[in-house]
């Protein structure tokens, strides 16, 4: 055991790598948009939105945020926004799902960009996507999780 983690320090790569990126991520995000407490008084809350990233929403979950998974063959039909307060979180699952990006292109002009979030892939992560991932944990790898407001209401909501 120890010839091995020997192995792993002499070659660079970390066994115990810090793979919280993403907790730390959802904590931010949280932080960086969650309504004034003057908004949270008149009973509003911001709800995150999420669509194909399980590991994401359940850090937010985790947290205790409110929010409100997508799916199905319209993810954009979610009542959930069409409220002001919701944040739409776009990341690299969604942007490979066929389904997504084709009601994304659809309905796009709804939302406003607010902010992108990098997230440092983890070398586990790295390993289980690539077949030859670089075996450094330097951070050069990342995700980016965007953030978007709703604009405008869509009116043919259920």
């Amino acid at each position: 055991v120890v010839g091995g983690c020997v192995h792993f320090a002499s070659s660079g790569w970390i066994p115990w790598e810090d793979r919280r990126s993403l907790s730390h991520a959802a904590e931010q995000m949280i932080h960086d948009h969650s309504l004034s407490q003057g908004e949270q008084d008149d009973g509003r809350e911001t709800i995150f939105a999420i669509y194909g990233e399980p590991a994401l929403l359940y850090q937010l979950i985790a947290r205790d945020a409110t929010v409100a998974p997508l799916g199905g063959r319209d993810p954009m039909r979610n009542r959930a926004l069409s409220r002001p307060e919701t944040r739409l979180i776009v990341g690299p699952h969604a942007r490979q799902d066929r389904t997504f990006l084709a009601v994304w292109e659809r309905e796009a002009d709804r939302f406003r960009a607010l902010q992108r979030y990098r997230v440092p892939r983890s070398l586990m992560a790295r390993l289980d996507q690539d077949a030859s991932p670089s075996m450094r944990p330097d951070g050069s790898q990342s995700d980016a999780y965007e953030l978007y407001s709703t604009t405008v209401a869509r009116s043919s909501n259920p």
